[in-house]
C-alpha cells in the first residue's frame, strides 16, 4: 500500500553512513499531519 514505505528510517545517518554529506530541513509541508513530515536538501559526496 505505501510502496515500500519506512517511516522509523534514519535517513540523515543512512546517508552519512554511505560517504555523503547530508545538508537537510526537516519539518511540516501542507498536509494531514500524519503524512506530512519530510527531509529536503542536498547530499553531497566529498
Amino acid at each position: 500500500m505505501a510502496g515500500g514505505c519506512r517511516l522509523t528510517r534514519d535517513v540523515p545517518a543512512l546517508l552519512k553512513s554511505a560517504g555523503f554529506t547530508p545538508t537537510y530541513q526537516m519539518g511540516y509541508v501542507a498536509r494531514p499531519k500524519s503524512l506530512a513530515y519530510n527531509f529536503w536538501g542536498d547530499a553531497t559526496c566529498p
